[in-house]
């Protein structure tokens, strides 16, 4: 099997905005990226892609969201080959330890499904190669907040590896409905959803907030901003009185206008997590 080489030079980046953009990268494609860095300070975020599902349409409109959400770092046109199979997944795979999550979530791939947890709660994630979603800021300041405002019924909001809605499960919540609107997410995130043994009350599907009936008591959506301003109407109407939201995907240059949307839209700030200039919010309802 032949695979697709993705190598997008990156310039003007400190480390952590590095390990963001590969964290993003990651959710959006659900693959695992490698960051290697070069002499000249330069770095090169790759991705290896099966060729038979490679679309450069969508590398593309994904370079866009980047390329919008780190505007002050030079983000080059790709440079893409075919390579033959060969063991950088294996050494990818050697690299990758569980990862503690919040106060009680360990995150561990499936090939070291018998690791021990250390006392937290297990979540076990075929990286699909989506593993990186599980060690982006924005992934982690979710998973914070719904170890404190976890509730009975949780709406998902671009669900991707299905990470926020298989921690809400584990958390204890009774009834998850997780929904993304890219159709090519949605197998790894029920494969993920099975490996936990939390299909019963884990429901995935291909859409958006507009395929959702009923109310819930949290909803997670860790989106862009743009994604979140447009349907700050839409998610108040899926919240029971007194529900939370949960936000997360913008950078604390943008926390204030996330936070204005969300106040005409009747909400009010009650807890926030910033990490490596990442910021997740807690809302409710006026």
């Amino acid at each position: 099997m032949n695979w697709v080489k993705v190598a997008i030079r990156i310039e003007r980046a400190d480390g952590v905005t590095l390990e963001n953009m590969a964290g993003l990268l990651g959710q959006e494609l659900g693959l695992a990226v490698e960051i290697v860095e070069n002499v000249d300070m330069s770095a090169d975020l790759q991705v290896y892609i099966e060729q038979a599902r490679f679309s450069a349409n969508r590398i593309d409109s994904v370079l866009q969201k980047l390329r919008l959400m780190f505007r002050l770092t030079t983000i080059a046109s790709p440079v893409i080959s075919i390579e033959p199979d060969t063991d950088w997944l294996a050494k990818w795979r050697r690299s990758v330890k569980p990862e503690p999550l919040g106060e009680k979530i360990m995150v561990i791939p499936t090939w070291r499904k018998t690791a021990a947890s250390r006392g937290r709660i297990p979540v076990i994630l075929d990286p699909g190669m989506a593993f990186g979603s599980g060690h982006h800021a924005t992934t982690a300041g979710c998973v914070q907040m719904l170890e404190k405002y976890n509730a009975s019924k949780t709406l998902d909001i671009g669900c991707g590896s299905g990470i926020l809605a298989i921690v809400s499960a584990k958390l204890g919540a009774e009834q998850i409905v997780a929904v993304d609107i890219d159709p090519s997410v949605v197998p790894t995130a029920v494969r993920n959803v099975e490996l936990n043994e939390v299909g019963s009350i884990v429901s995935i599907f291909n859409g958006g907030v507009e395929s959702v009936d009923g109310l819930f008591d949290v909803i997670v959506a860790n989106l862009y901003l743009d994604s979140l301003a447009q349907m700050a109407d839409e998610l108040g109407a899926k919240l029971v009185a007194g529900g939370t939201i949960i936000l997360s995907g913008f950078q604390l240059r943008q926390a204030g206008h996330a936070l204005d949307t969300y106040r005409n839209a009747g909400f009010y700030e009650i807890e926030r997590v910033t990490e490596n200039e990442w910021v997740t919010l807690a809302l409710k309802r006026k």
